[in-house]
């Protein structure tokens, strides 16, 4: 029984890892955040921190006890950012 959840939660952190999108390019010099607004670098994070907390915990629930908000909050977020 262990060895199937341990192989179910590697596929689920092999499968978020292959879905998160990459961190973008940053040039070497000047204004880095030229051309990104605020709340595109904030949904970039928040997409990010959301499918770690999944990888990591491998439930929704858990998930979410661990973001510290309420359960169907934290759907709600993962829906909107098409999670």
């Amino acid at each position: 029984m262990r060895l199937s959840s341990l192989a179910q939660a590697r596929r689920i952190v092999l499968r978020a890892y292959a879905e998160s999108p990459t961190a973008p390019e940053l040039p070497s010099r000047g204004r880095w955040a030229r051309g990104i607004k605020l709340h595109a670098a904030e949904t970039r994070f928040r997409d990010v921190f959301l499918r770690s907390l999944l990888a990591e915990h491998g439930s929704r629930r858990k998930a979410a006890e661990e973001a510290g908000v309420p359960y169907r909050s934290f759907c709600e977020m993962l829906r909107k950012l098409g999670i």
